[in-house]
């Protein structure tokens, strides 16, 4: 077993790319049109480093508390905020100056969280207090709390950003939150220990880490529309920009899984490393963090194979991009 090895939700890492950026990801179909980074947390190394995805190198590191789980990205990529169950605080990073310029204490267990479409409100789910807590962005303050299911993990707004879809983990649940009225909507049955969750279109897509399928939802009528199968527990989730295809990280077998939108198994999977759990897509390139390798795996989704790995601080568990829900 890896040193450090967590009990309790930072055991648990989530696997997303960039809570509500994970939703709409440039993927195979397209090539890589921006100099955007992604970014990644390191929950044993308490650093989030800063990848060029251009020239395939670290270009910035920055210390935060001890054992950051998750991050959230602005769209221009000034803030990020990082989460720390342990300690019951959220960093505030500025990132062109490369230093945590703020820390909120929370009220509860900050697990994974996303901005708002105005990025005035960050929304957190509470591992241990079974709530998703809406926080005032620029100062921490609470302005409200829905209860959900047991344990809420990964969350992700639609890419309407009107709906926040939450994996209950110990539900096997996704609560469902109109945004801006602030109010659940329902709560939808999926599998064992739903985890990571991404948007696409009018599509949202479950990881089932312990009965090891993917669930597809239909963010309007907020039905399961089907659950597959995939290799040993899936941990995170990125798609293909024309949303055909569904790429998520198994853990336990060491590689990044290809799965049809139609919910249709493929004989694609990439071996990639020692426990992936977060993945982002940038182009034809997924990033997968592989936390007991120390490295991010670059995969050419194209050719189903890894062209290089980025050493990064010690146990990268998240890969992040930007979000991609800004609104005025």
């Amino acid at each position: 077993m890896r040193k450090g090895y967590l009990s309790g939700p930072a055991r648990f890492v989530i696997s997303l790319c960039a809570g509500l950026a994970v939703c709409w990801l440039p993927g195979p179909s397209g090539a890589l049109a921006t100099a955007e980074p992604v970014y990644i947390v390191s929950q044993d190394g308490n650093t989030v480093s800063v990848l060029d995805t251009v020239n395939g190198s670290v270009v910035s590191r920055i210390e935060v508390a001890d054992k950051p789980v998750f991050i959230a990205v602005s769209a221009d990529g000034k803030r990020g905020y990082v989460t720390h169950p342990d300690s019951a605080r959220i960093s505030v990073l500025n990132l062109p100056e490369e230093r945590v310029e703020n820390t909120y204490d929370f009220p509860g267990e900050p697990f994974s969280l996303a901005l708002s479409a105005d990025e005035r409100s960050l929304f957190v789910s509470d591992w241990k207090g079974n709530a998703v807590v809406r926080l005032n962005a620029e100062d921490g303050r609470e302005t409200g709390r829905i209860a959900v299911g047991k344990a809420p993990a990964g969350l992700t707004l639609d890419s309407a950003c009107k709906r926040l879809f939450v994996a209950d983990r110990a539900s096997a649940t996704v609560s469902v939150i109109d945004a801006d009225a602030w109010t659940l909507l329902r709560d939808i049955e999926v599998g064992a220990s739903p985890f990571a969750v991404a948007a696409h279109g009018s599509q949202i897509y479950v990881a089932n880490v312990k009965d090891n399928t993917l669930s597809r939802l239909a963010a309007d009528s907020l039905q399961e529309v089907w659950r597959t199968g995939m290799q040993a527990m899936p941990y995170g989730i990125a798609i293909s920009d024309d949303g055909e295809q569904i790429w998520a990280t198994a853990q336990q077998k060491g590689v990044l899984q290809r799965i049809n939108a139609d919910g249709s198994a493929t004989p694609v999977s990439v071996k990639v490393g020692r426990y992936p759990e977060g993945v982002a897509i940038m182009g034809d390139r997924g990033y997968v963090a592989n936390w007991f390798d120390d490295a991010i795996a670059v995969v050419d989704l194209n050719q189903a194979k890894v062209t290089e790995k980025i050493e990064v601080a010690a146990g990268p568990r998240i890969v992040a991009r930007r979000s991609s829900c800004k609104k005025e």
